[in-house]
């Protein structure tokens, strides 16, 4: 609110600004509850509020539905082979009271904790300033929604009130089945993206890791109507069984009909069959192996 003030003097005016500073908050704006000055009064936390705004817990859509026209956002599948970065580990962390209110013979109190992650399984307890136990110090948790977390004391809010006025802290301890498993995964984690097609890792996904092989005939045979070609082309340089092979002659031509349907690959050879009869078959010729058509 401002006021104009007008003296005698003409032409002067003076504006004098009587707004108070505005008190700003992490999350919420909670309406205060009075505190009684008089000395013998027991001393409130300043946390001390009428009552917690709830909890808003936002519906969980799919934003990934296929559903075209209600699609808010670009949904494309990871690169493949992507692995997902490993959890953060998850580590005991101290936490300040935000606002409470009395609930009962105790308190409900709000806070915001560091991790994202913690929920009931989590346990929270009172502590002094200096981390150490307070004795009946428990909060259960009892609500939570991203950092802001609801818990539940026996104490009274008066109670959680230090000798020289400051609010006890809350330590918040993750579950020990969470911490062990988070710690398997990151000692365990591979940061190598995997092919499933090749049956091993590469170290770059954005780069194609298979790349045409033309490789030499070792065995000729016939099986039936059809003929069977051993090619020096094993999984180690990168063939499987989704791979196609071709025969092409000494300038590395196509054959006509040269079509090799894979059959088996082991680590140092290829098995393929064609409608060639064993006499199309010449000395000089080889075997062209391809990967499949996304990763050429």
């Amino acid at each position: 609110m401002k006021r104009r003030l007008v003296f005698a003097a003409p032409f002067v005016v003076v504006t004098a600004s009587c707004e108070r500073p505005v008190e700003h908050h992490h999350h919420h704006e909670y309406a205060r509850v009075h505190v009684d000055a008089s000395v013998d009064a027991t001393p409130e936390p300043r946390e001390l509020v009428d009552a917690l705004p709830p909890l808003v817990h936002p519906p969980e859509e799919d934003l990934c539905d296929g559903n075209f026209h209600k699609q808010v956002v670009y949904c494309n599948p990871p690169p493949r082979g992507w692995r997902p970065p490993p959890p953060d580990e998850v580590k005991v962390s101290m936490a300040a009271v935000s606002a409470m209110v009395r609930d009962g013979t105790g308190a409900r109190v709000r806070f915001v904790a560091s991790d994202s992650r913690t929920d009931k399984d989590w346990t929270a307890e009172f502590v002094s300033e200096t981390g150490e136990e307070v004795g009946d110090g428990a909060c259960e948790i009892v609500d939570h929604e991203g950092s802001d977390v609801d818990c539940v004391t026996a104490r009274e809010p008066e109670q959680l009130v230090t000798s020289d006025g400051h609010t006890l802290r809350i330590k918040v301890t993750p579950p020990t089945s969470l911490v062990l498993k988070i710690k398997y995964t990151r000692e365990n984690w591979n940061p190598q993206p995997y092919d499933p097609d090749r049956g091993r890792t590469h170290p770059d996904p954005t780069e194609s890791p298979a790349k045409p092989v033309y490789a030499r005939i070792v065995k000729v045979s016939t099986l039936d109507d059809e003929t069977l070609l051993s090619v020096a082309a094993g999984s180690e340089t990168g063939p499987t069984k989704k791979w196609s092979a071709e025969l092409v002659d000494n300038k590395d031509h196509p054959i006509e009909n040269g079509r090799c349907i894979v059959v088996r690959v082991t680590r140092q050879e290829l098995v393929c069959r064609t409608k060639l009869s064993t006499n199309s078959i010449k000395s000089d010729m080889r075997v062209l192996v391809s990967p499949p058509d996304h990763w050429q």
